[in-house]
């Protein structure tokens, strides 16, 4: 019994007399037979079970094994006996017969996947290096490839999963990063590349959240070097990027720094002025700005005569040191003025003023540093970069200096106003706290920040999808300005406008973003028909209802069931009008147009520049719908026959108009003029473009 297998269990038999309880089951499974009609051939019959004295075998339903019930007289089984013999080689071909067994059973869903993954790798590589220059979006997704590659921090209007994948295309595809996708620009030669309710809690909403997650934290772990989307993080995640100025700096702010300082006021920027006065006045405007400008340097100064503490030759500044602001584009010092602000009245004017040497302005251009809270490792009241949170009190008028987010007029360039304001209360609001973003002092080495700094992983990415929300309502169309490129929601579902993508010279090779019309239109016009059907449907449910219950007359229902009954003659349709079946239809259905809805009605809302590709999650959805109904409408109105027939019919229709406007797709390097045959609608710019005013 060295190379067999036994399943043997002890059990009492309450059938059998007392001296024959305990039993002796040996089970074996059917399916590991190779032939198990011939294997078991000499099973007998229940009639010869009960007639002689023959062991009890039965078939388990549950377990798929055969049960042998052997009296217990003694007989030992010994390890030479053999009792229906499994070898360990036919085990083993259990799997190979399970995966024989799966594929039969869905036989028709592995031949359909195949064709559609054939197919679909078919229209993406053919031509697919027709044309080798830099086209459309690949200027645009192409150089975000090369910020991965690069570890770049880069901003844009998308989450990063995407053009991560780009990003692992051109690694594979070989390029080095050094690329930089210019729009025409021809590609080297290695760069040419493959451009139930907890359950569906789980699966459609907290499966792709914490996907998301994932993506940013991967693109965060990726991008450790500085780059231009820097800007739009956070002053100490900036720190810690790579070739950042803020990575590199002076560990203590001291006498003689020259710096950046930023407002901890959200949305308000850096200390600001630039050579325009206030509306009225002679003094020079001093604002917020949140923008980078040579105008946001200061040079800092210790006054030593009026601060109390002593300092080294270093000269660090301590909480308590009274400092002087003066503006390095222009040497004017930054003061409080005993007049009202320009839209805070209650509050001071702050200004920079041209101050001449030995002039006395009162001290209204003297500022008292105040440490209002540390970094815990930084407890020395010293003045420290992205770690210091201080207020600034002017020595003259007693006030604070205070940022906001009220903008100036016209004559303030829209920056952000300036003011100082008095204020007696002990803890201190947002607008009034300062830090030092970045400085250099030749007299103090520099230090690495990023071993000083730290920032918590949600605090950015809810910092990076704000920005990317407010980037995205930025780009907003000119009314004032044609685009051929430009479309809105409106004209999509029926493809009123598709967009050239690249020159429409005769010589050039021409991209036409267009889909098949045909499902374009069809899945369109069943999704925006549903609500229709869902109405009608719903109220007949509701009258069916009424019916079953007795409140809808007798001869009513007779009727209702000669209908059905008439439904049933026809064939097997009669199973699909069944309360379970129309519960999965319409489950079905409502989850595909929701998908539908919800990825092109927000287009609506939306103020940015938008385009027909935008459409494309929302046609997947379509298309999907248009499947689910044409299904449902085919089993219950045709026989099998007349369905196979007319799924073949759509098929080659599709296939056909898929085929003829399959030129758009991989380049066409023909004059436009034969293309007129394809203008199916005259507003396609596919010949002449009608939308151009002449």
């Amino acid at each position: 019994m060295n190379d067999e297998k036994f399943y043997i269990k002890r059990r009492k038999n309450p059938e059998l007399t007392s001296s024959n309880q305990n039993q002796i089951i040996i089970l074996e499974d059917l399916e590991e037979r190779k032939n198990p009609l011939e294997e078991t051939s000499h099973i007998p019959t229940d009639a010869q079970l009960q007639n002689s004295s023959l062991p009890l075998i039965n078939k388990n339903p549950h377990t798929n094994y055969l049960q042998t019930f052997v009296p217990d007289d003694g007989y030992s089984i010994s390890k030479k006996q053999k009792f229906n013999k499994i070898s360990f080689s036919t085990m083993q071909n259990s799997l190979i017969s399970k995966i024989r067994d799966m594929y039969f059973a869905h036989k028709e869903d592995i031949i359909i996947l195949s064709l559609l993954t054939l197919a679909s790798i078919f229209t993406r590589l053919y031509k697919i290096g027709i044309r080798d220059q830099v086209t459309w979006d690949e200027a645009h997704f192409g150089k975000f490839g090369a910020y991965y590659i690069n570890r770049t921090f880069y901003h844009d209007v998308h989450p990063p999963l995407a053009k991560m994948l780009v990003a692992l295309a051109e690694v594979i595809a070989g390029h080095n990063g050094t690329f930089k996708f210019d729009s025409g620009a021809t590609y080297p030669s290695y760069d040419i590349y493959l451009n139930h309710w907890a359950a569906r809690i789980i699966c459609l909403i907290f499966t792709p959240l914490v996907i998301y997650f994932i993506t940013f934290y991967i693109h965060f772990s990726i991008l450790s070097r500085d780059g231009d989307g820097s800007a739009v993080m956070t002053s100490k995640y900036q720190a810690k990027l790579i070739g950042h100025p803020m990575n590199i700096q002076p560990l203590d702010l001291a006498h003689n720094s020259t710096g950046k300082l930023r407002s901890l006021y959200p949305s308000s920027g850096l200390l600001h002025s630039h050579n325009h006065t206030f509306q009225s006045s002679t003094e020079f405007q001093a604002t917020t700005f949140q923008g980078k400008d040579f105008n946001n340097d200061w040079n800092i100064l210790l006054n030593a005569d009026l601060s109390k503490n002593v300092h080294d030759d270093k000269k660090k500044f301590v909480d308590g040191d009274v400092i002087q602001f003066i503006h390095k584009n222009s040497s004017r010092v930054l003061r409080a003025v005993y007049a009202d602000a320009p839209i805070t009245k209650k509050d001071y004017m702050v200004s920079t003023y041209p101050k001449s040497p030995g002039e006395n302005l009162g001290n209204s251009d003297m500022w008292i540093i105040n440490v209002y809270d540390q970094k815990r490792s930084f407890k020395d009241k010293g003045i420290h970069p992205l770690t210091t949170k201080f207020t600034l009190k002017n020595m003259n008028l007693g006030c604070y200096l205070k940022a906001g987010t009220k903008k100036l007029p016209k004559w303030g360039w829209f920056q952000n106003e300036l003011t100082c304001v008095k204020y007696s209360g002990k803890k201190m609001g947002k607008e009034l706290l300062w830090q030092v973003e970045q400085h250099k002092n030749p007299n103090l080495e520099d230090s690495d920040m990023s071993k000083y700094i730290s920032t918590f992983f949600l605090f950015d990415f809810v910092q990076l999808n704000v920005a990317m929300g407010r980037s995205n309502n930025a780009l907003v169309p000119d009314p004032d300005k044609y685009s051929q490129l430009e479309s809105s929601p409106e004209m999509w579902p029926f493809l009123y406008k598709p967009m050239r993508m690249v020159g429409w010279d005769d010589k050039d090779i021409k991209y036409y973003e267009i889909g098949n019309p045909i499902l374009w239109w069809f899945s369109s016009l069943v999704c925006f028909l549903f609500p229709i059907q869902y109405i009608i449907l719903t109220a007949v449910g509701k009258r069916n209802q009424s019916m079953k219950k007795g409140t809808i007359p007798s001869a009513t229902y007779s009727s209702y069931q000669n209908h059905l009954q008439k439904i049933e003659i026809r064939g097997n349709q009669r199973e699909y009008f069944t309360e379970s079946a129309m519960k999965q239809y319409w489950i079905g259905a409502k989850l595909l147009w929701s998908g539908w809805f919800f990825h092109y009605a927000p287009f609506f809302l939306m103020g940015r520049v938008t385009y027909l590709h935008h459409y494309l999650p929302a046609l997947y959805f379509a298309l999907l719908f248009l499947a689910h109904q044409l299904d449902y409408l085919f089993r219950y109105s045709f026989s099998q026959k007349t369905q196979n027939r007319l799924f073949i019919f759509i098929a080659v229709i599709s296939g056909l108009v898929f085929w003829y406007f399959f030129p758009f797709t991989v380049g066409y390097g023909k004059p436009a003029k034969d293309l007129a045959g394809r203008v199916w609608r005259k507003y396609w710019n596919v010949y002449e473009d009608v939308f151009v005013i002449s």
